[in-house]
């Protein structure tokens, strides 16, 4: 099993059919088509090149993570935008190696501060803080326009 980072349009290609299985099964339930997962994809790998990852054993890919790079007055943050794994590979650390590279890397590049956002109903608020994470006080808030 091994770690890599995404360095290719190629690789992209490969990550997207298991974005699409893990961000359209529960509690996701998303609606992702084969060009808009393509277009996310690259669009947050343009956004933190050094800090998207993905876990391939077999060559075979288990799971991923893709994260941008985010500058604030006390200096880079890195906010982790997508990460999943398989369902049938979970509860066996490879979010945990995921994480563990992350945080590598940022410290690599002397970066501080990690920072995501999870849904209410995810196994996220139970699997962070697990590695250190805590809720912040930032919320988020969204608006849908309909035109």
């Amino acid at each position: 099993m091994q770690i890599k980072t995404v360095n290719s349009t190629k690789e992209i290609q490969r990550i997207v059919p298991v974005f699409i299985k893990i961000f359209g099964s529960t509690p996701f339930n998303e609606k992702w088509s084969i060009d808009q997962a393509y277009k996310r994809l690259l669009f947050l790998h343009s956004l933190g090149k050094k800090f998207c990852f993905y876990i391939v054993e077999s060559n075979e890919i288990l799971g991923f993570m893709f994260c941008r790079v985010m500058v604030w007055p006390e200096g880079y943050r890195i906010f982790v935008e997508d990460m999943g794994v398989l369902p049938e590979h979970q509860h066996k650390g490879l979010g945990k190696l995921l994480i563990e590279e992350l945080e590598k890397q940022a410290s690599i590049f002397g970066i501080k501060t990690i920072e995501l956002e999870i849904l209410d109903e995810s196994t996220g608020a139970s699997f962070w803080p697990k590695f250190g994470y805590k809720y912040s006080k930032r919320k988020v808030f969204s608006k849908t326009i309909i035109q």
